[in-house]
């Protein structure tokens, strides 16, 4: 799902892409170029499994964490 809503990004903004991908104790960690991908595949996940998503957009610099939880 992250690739396919990478795809669809592109095809507006070719920078904005995956450029890692990492399987930790807590779960996938995806690393992106820009701060609106995160964004869209955490609306993805959410459209598609519902669950919980919480963004934070530093004010500060140019970073944003994306964390989307499956429902209890």
């Amino acid at each position: 799902m992250a690739r396919n809503e990478e795809d669809a990004e592109k095809g507006e903004h070719p920078l904005n892409c995956i450029f890692n991908i990492e399987d930790t104790a807590e779960g996938l960690v995806i690393s992106t170029t820009d701060i609106h991908l995160p964004r869209r595949i955490g609306e993805a996940l959410k459209r598609a499994f519902r669950g919980k998503l919480d963004m934070h957009f530093d004010e500060a610099g140019y970073f944003v964490r994306v964390d989307w939880r499956p429902s209890a």
